[in-house]
C-alpha cells in the first residue's frame, strides 16, 4: 500500500522520470544512488537490457 515519506527521507525529493534505489545495510545504514531525469539513451538501454533478460529465461 502507498505510504506517505517524510520529508527528510532523500525519497521525498525524488521528481519526474527521476529514480532511485535505497540499500539498508548493517555496515553502511542508508545509502541511495539517485539518477535525476534519465536521457532517452538511458531509458532505452534499461528497455534493451530488460528485453535481453526476458528473451534469455
Amino acid at each position: 500500500a502507498p505510504q506517505k515519506v517524510a520529508p527528510e527521507s532523500p525519497l521525498y525529493g525524488v521528481r519526474g522520470t527521476s529514480s532511485i534505489l535505497e540499500i539498508e545495510s548493517d555496515v553502511l545504514g542508508k545509502l541511495s544512488l539517485i539518477e535525476e531525469d534519465p536521457g532517452p539513451h538511458t531509458t532505452a538501454y534499461g528497455l534493451f537490457a530488460d528485453f535481453l533478460n526476458a528473451v534469455r529465461s
